[in-house]
């Protein structure tokens, strides 16, 4: 059960970035499309460096605020049930206990 509880915790942290990264990339091709199709070529590696940065800057910042609440913070916006709340931050002692 506290597996499941994590791999659903990591699989929602995930597409949070997922989402980010997809929507930068989605519209920086579209404006690259649209100048291509302009004629207008030198305008590309300004846009694909304006997304670079823009994608960067999120994922840093995003990796900043994991680090910063980690794991007990993050289950208490993914779990209400007390007793799976516990056994996520203490599974070593709930096995101990059980044996």
């Amino acid at each position: 059960m506290i597996y499941s509880a994590l791999a659903g915790i990591y699989n929602k942290t995930g597409m949070m970035f997922g989402i980010v990264s997809n929507s930068f990339t989605t519209a920086g091709s579209s404006m690259i499309g649209q100048n291509l199709g302009a004629g207008r070529n030198e305008r590309v590696p300004k846009i694909l460096g304006v997304v670079l940065s823009i994608g960067m800057g999120m994922a840093t910042v995003f990796s900043a605020l994991l680090l910063l609440f980690q794991l007990p913070a993050r289950v208490g916006m993914e779990q209400t049930d007390r007793e799976i709340i516990q056994l996520m931050l203490d599974p070593v002692s709930e096995e101990q206990e059980t044996r």
